[in-house]
């Protein structure tokens, strides 16, 4: 992601400002859905109303988004092994820029019990050790997305077609049946994105529908439909309740969801069809995105940030709507500068910096295997 990202000159902006916007409502969705404090210190049903009904659920929505614009442009790329482990490597030095300084202070000096092999392992190989889930099922994508691609390619419209409403009825309808427990057996953030990774390239190799602004109705209608069933599941009316539940659940911690989808999906036709632009600045701000989740999501963070720092007691709640997003603009801006810093020293730093693992990669290509 850092490296498509960091490659953003041919990018159409307007899909780059989408990125944004998602990142931001990540940040948003972990100040709500991890702060200490309740949502019901806000006053007024108005703000509670959008906390409950966008904030909550567009975390995992957003992170659809990201996952479709990637595979929206992997799809037709012409991708290999090399070049993927290239991008993975890429990945994990800018994760490494962050899980150790993060390791070191928290878990050991702060701790004050020194280094664990736990810890050493988040700090070292913090895919292995999922520091961070996103990037983590981010990386297993990109190394599996030549296989991938290349079989759904081998498929007609048709059979891409079945697969992808065999997928989402297994992960997107049957979990949210109310007291069904084939939920645990999908709830895969892995299998979820081969869901959206199969969902996005129907769309981009076979649908010949329009993506007008009349798509966007569906995201809209669909918003309205979970904040009904956040609603209904607060109410006592047997199943219909626990329907409602299961379905806001499967929203609010899904991307590959029923309703994460027709959020999600359309808005990225919308965007993906819309007149192309270049706007340097955003290109630029968009390569900092990946960052700015890497800087505010790891456990740590997660404690400091929205546990002691910024409880919502502490973000003057009587404002109400304008006091989230001012908390949320304001760290995502410094979580930027932070990353903008990162990107700034690594270039200082590593002149070539691809060049370690090209090494790293002769080496082991030119290893005959006995016969």
């Amino acid at each position: 992601m850092g490296e498509s990202l960091g490659r953003s000159k041919g990018r159409n902006s307007k899909v780059e400002l989408l990125r944004i916007i998602s990142m931001w409502f990540i940040v948003a969705h972990h100040f709500v859905i991890h702060n200490a404090e309740p949502i019901s210190v806000f006053p007024g049903t108005v703000a509670r109303m959008v906390l409950h009904g966008v904030l909550y659920p567009s975390g995992r929505i957003a992170v659809a988004v990201f996952f479709i614009i990637t595979v929206w442009y992997l799809a037709d790329a012409q991708l290999t092994l090399k070049g993927q482990l290239r991008r993975a490597w890429t990945l994990l030095g800018q994760m490494l820029f962050y899980s150790v300084p993060l390791v070191l202070y928290f878990g050991v000096f702060n701790a004050g019990d020194g280094l664990q092999a736990g810890e050493l392992m988040a700090a070292v190989f913090a895919p292995l050790a999922s520091l961070w889930w996103f990037p983590t099922v981010y990386i297993l994508l990109i190394l599996v997305a030549p296989y991938l691609f290349d079989g759904l390619r081998a498929l007609t419209s048709r059979r891409l077609g079945e697969l992808c409403m065999l997928l989402v009825v297994l992960y997107g309808v049957l979990p949210v049946v109310p007291y069904s427990t084939i939920g645990g057996f999908v709830s895969s953030l892995t299998g979820q994105t081969v869901v959206i990774a199969c969902v996005t390239c129907w769309f981009k190799w076979h649908y010949c529908g329009g993506a007008g602004p009349r798509v966007l109705v569906l995201p809209v209608l669909s918003y309205v439909a979970v904040y009904v069933c956040y609603f209904v599941a607060q109410k006592d009316v047997l199943l219909l309740s626990a329907f409602a539940s299961s379905v806001y659940g499967s929203v609010v911690t899904n991307p590959g969801s029923l309703l994460s989808l027709a959020i999600a999906l359309p808005v990225c036709l919308f965007v993906f069809n819309a007149q192309p632009a270049h706007w340097p600045a955003v290109n630029y701000l968009a390569t900092l995105s990946f960052g700015v989740y890497l800087a505010t999501d790891s456990a740590y963070m997660q404690e400091l940030l929205w546990k002691n720092l910024l409880v919502f007691s502490h973000c003057h709640p009587a404002w109400g709507l304008l006091s989230v997003m001012l908390v949320v603009t304001g760290v995502y801006v410094v979580a930027s500068c932070v990353e903008a810093i990162r990107q700034v020293l690594y270039r200082a730093l590593f002149k070539h910096p691809g060049r370690v693992f090209d090494v790293l990669w002769d080496k082991i290509a030119g290893v005959s295997l006995p016969r």
